[in-house]
């Protein structure tokens, strides 16, 4: 970020901004170690933007589980319009078969 020192982590990399999504710091961006947990990281830790207001900490919480709650509604809502379109497709194909296996005598023809 332009006019930003550079920070380093103690393992000698270049530190990466991260942001916070807990409770206590919601949105509050620091500089931590690059490296995952998983690779070895050193633990580096500093705070980039200053704390953030009592205000802030008790509305921004909630918000962000509001708007999982709208995520969440949203892809049951895709998940029923998808079974709604393959049900609809399905008596289509249904119909169509047992209407041209009336005209072959009966037959029922089944598309494949």
């Amino acid at each position: 970020m332009a006019g930003q020192e550079a920070n380093h982590c103690y393992c000698g990399d270049r530190s990466k901004i991260w942001t916070s999504w807990t409770d206590n710091n919601p949105g509050r961006r620091f500089y931590g170690c690059p490296n995952n947990k998983a690779n070895g990281s050193c633990g580096y830790f500093n705070w980039l933007d200053p704390p953030i207001c009592l205000r802030l900490k008790r509305i921004v919480p909630k918000l962000l589980r509001r708007i999982e709650g709208y995520r969440a509604r949203e892809r049951i809502y895709w998940v029923a319009l998808v079974i709604s379109w393959v049900i609809t497709i399905g008596v289509v194909l249904i119909y169509l078969s047992k209407k041209k296996g009336l005209r072959n005598g009966g037959r029922v023809l089944f598309l494949s």
